[in-house]
């Protein structure tokens, strides 16, 4: 990911800074990258920057809606970017989590 970064700090925090168009794999390397940090961790928390986030792909969306969230995933905060993408990444965070929610 050249454009955007994922910063691991220890012991609990995961910030993503988003900059430019996110495709499919962006959204699922970053991700891969959340699901592995919380690996052994009793809670993560994940902080975003949207103010610079360009135009997300439909299946980068979608992904991002479905993928089910892992069980130490225990909050987000969003700054930066409009009303309207932070909307729409609460609700693709809501999504995730209640599927996880879901499970037995």
């Amino acid at each position: 990911m050249t454009r955007h970064e994922v910063e691991l700090e220890p012991p609990d925090l995961c910030t993503i800074r988003l900059s430019g168009d996110l495709s499919f794999a962006e959204v699922s390397a970053i991700l891969d990258l959340f699901e592995g940090f919380t690996a052994g961790r009793d809670r993560t928390y994940i902080l975003i920057d949207l103010a610079r986030v360009g135009s997300v792909a439909p299946e980068a969306r979608t992904e991002a809606g479905q993928r089910q969230l892992p069980p130490a995933y225990a909050g987000l905060v969003l700054f930066g970017g409009s009303f309207h993408q932070q909307v729409a990444v609460k609700l693709a965070t809501m999504a995730g989590w209640l599927q996880r929610e879901s499970l037995p």
